[in-house]
């Protein structure tokens, strides 16, 4: 067949390296710009040349008309519908707010929320929104009685929380999250993943998953949580 649109042969331009030679033309399709960059809209464009339907033999030429026509078909089960959304104005944004206003079933928060801890000795995992560094606190890893416990524990927490820079640190990070959050459903977001990281992501990051996760719930989000750290010992000990 015939391509749709002319293409012609074009000089390439000659490499400088010794013993490199390119072929003197290549074909280049020469594809009109898009309307837009034409300076072209569809306010220019007359309607009758923007559809032609065809259907058991009649050519519909009229594209007002046509509307019109669909808009008649549709009377009946516009008598029966429950609710009426004019999407005529509305952003994707704006109708998808509304499609939730009037369907969602959910009490509470819309978006859900993932509070991981990890150990940067492994590297952070991927996909997360926010990420807090919490090698600054205290490590009970130096506290042979806090050793072996982790961050779901109250004795490890107590110490992570005994760090006087801690109360201070937990609540900006609560505050960010309250000034955040609502900004992010209000953004269409469906899924926030927060990261707290310490450096063998046993004791401090899961202190503070555990913290964080907990103040989040009380205020009403859909809150999980994932220590990456303890989840992988947890599996090799299965091995």
């Amino acid at each position: 067949g015939q391509p749709v649109w002319p293409i012609v042969e074009r000089p390439v331009p000659q490499s400088d390296v010794p013993g490199e030679r390119a072929s003197p033309t290549q074909p280049f399709p020469t594809k009109p710009a898009a309307f837009d960059r034409q300076g072209v809209t569809l306010d220019d464009l007359p309607l009758k040349d923007l559809l032609r339907v065809k259907t058991t033999g009649v050519h519909v030429n009229d594209f007002a008309s046509f509307i019109e026509r669909e808009i008649d078909l549709l009377i009946p089960i516009r008598a029966r519908a429950d609710f009426l959304i004019d999407t005529s104005d509305l952003s994707p944004h704006d109708l998808r707010a509304e499609m939730e206003r009037w369907f969602t079933v959910t009490r509470g928060q819309s978006m859900a929320v993932s509070v991981h801890s990890f150990s940067y000795k492994r590297g952070a995992p991927r996909g997360l929104d926010m990420m807090f560094d919490t090698r600054f606190l205290q490590n009970p890893y130096w506290q042979k009685t806090l050793r072996d416990l982790d961050g779901t524990g109250t004795a490890v927490q107590e110490y992570v929380a005994g760090d006087p820079r801690f109360p201070a640190f937990f609540d900006k990070v609560v505050d960010l999250c309250d000034m955040l959050l609502p900004a992010y459903v209000a953004e269409g977001k469906a899924h926030l993943a927060i990261g707290f990281g310490c450096t063998g992501g046993q004791h401090r990051s899961v202190t503070l998953a555990e913290r964080l996760a907990k103040s989040l719930a009380q205020r009403g989000w859909q809150v999980s949580i994932r220590h990456r750290e303890l989840e992988r010992r947890q599996a090799a000990a299965h091995v």
